[in-house]
């Protein structure tokens, strides 16, 4: 917000001790307040309301560099060198050499990291020219997401602009804006760049500029900036079907039945429409607990019988035999198995003596 240095390199500012705080040098992590406290940097007092607020729209060329400074050896121009103004500026959307299309420039800290920082899911619109014809197959997968060096991407809007036999256009509208991601997708989908232009970012449009042109952004521009794309829809969720694959067969990919979407109807509600769409009418559902009242005579009439309330025994029945108490067995009938004499033991059985546990007979010669 003082114009200083980014956020990235206020930290190492902070680490080289060069920060002090109502006198005193502070670390990461430290809090201070503006409005209260003394910040100073290399002994100078910062000012929070020196500059006013500066919001530029510029059309970065091919081979202009997104940063700040070159590295060293690369001679090549900058995006601050398109425009007159000598205060840091912070960018907004930034592009490699080889692309083009819309940057915003800005003195605006908060609004930079907060139009920058994936978790607000601010989108940007590009028009990509792509080498072949992508199938629909790999449209789908490229706007599900991919996995790109073991990090799978957001989910995108992709749609087919212009197609021909050998390149084709595509509007891929983004939440997100990994190194070269781009590329990189359309690379290993078979369908490398051609040329990537960034049209907009939010509903901000570049029309009106020419590569290398800028202009001030006004209230209304500014609003743009922030406001999704209206035209960035999210695929349906589910597993992925592949039409390139099933070509149509019965019982194919592209006939699996999908996840009923949150909110969405069921089959049910479905019927019931259909049924009142052709004349029909449909039974309404009986509010939950709303019995209905029971018919005269019915089952429903009869005095039910208290818990544990057993009816009296019939006269005869087998409940009013007497119980046999427990152990107590019945004489045995003549004849029964159990009257046969058992068989004696042979003569001199009870003499022999038995042999001790482990002592093993000696083995028979040709055993």
């Amino acid at each position: 917000m003082a114009n200083v240095a980014s956020r990235r390199a206020a930290e190492e500012l902070i680490e080289q001790g060069r920060v002090r705080v109502n006198g005193e040098v502070v670390t990461l992590g430290a809090k201070a307040d503006p409005d209260v406290d003394v910040i100073e940097v290399d002994g100078e007092k910062l000012r929070f309301d020196q500059l006013p607020k500066l919001y530029l729209a510029v059309y970065k060329p091919k081979n202009v560099l997104s940063t700040s400074e070159p590295h060293e050896g690369d001679e090549r121009r900058t995006v601050l060198d398109l425009v007159p103004h000598a205060e840091h500026l912070f960018s907004i959307g930034r592009l490699d050499a080889d692309s083009e299309g819309l940057m915003v420039l800005t003195n605006d800290g908060e609004l930079a990291n907060q139009l920058t920082h994936p978790r607000f899911r601010h989108t940007k619109t590009y028009l990509v020219t792509v080498e072949g014809a992508p199938s629909p197959g790999a449209i789908e997968r490229w706007s599900r997401g991919l996995f790109i060096e073991g990090e799978q991407t957001a989910p995108c809007t992709v749609r087919v602009m212009d197609s021909e036999r050998d390149q084709s256009i595509l509007k891929v509208i983004m939440t997100e804006g990994k190194k070269r991601q781009i590329r990189r997708i359309a690379a290993a989908l078979g369908h490398p760049v051609v040329r990537l232009i960034r049209t907009q970012i939010g509903e901000l449009s570049i029309e009106g500029l020419k590569p290398g042109e800028y202009r001030e952004l006004n209230a209304q521009e500014l609003e743009q900036l922030s406001t999704p794309s209206h035209e960035f829809r999210l695929p349906p969720r589910g597993r992925p079907r592949r039409p390139e694959r099933s070509g149509g067969r019965a019982g194919g990919a592209d006939e699996r039945p999908r996840r009923r979407e949150s909110g969405e109807a069921g089959p049910e509600y479905r019927r019931r429409r259909l049924v009142t769409e052709e004349g029909g009418e449909a039974r309404p559902r009986r509010p939950f607990g709303d019995r209905p009242p029971r018919r005269e005579g019915s089952a429903d009439d009869r005095p039910r019988r208290p818990y544990g309330d057993r009816p009296p025994r019939r006269e005869g029945s087998a409940d009013d035999r007497p119980r046999r108490p427990f152990g107590d067995r019945p004489p045995r009938r003549e004849g029964s198995p159990d009257d046969r004499p058992r068989r004696p033991r042979p003569a001199g059985g009870e003499d022999r003596p038995r042999r001790p546990f482990g002592d093993r007979p000696p083995r028979r010669e040709g055993s």
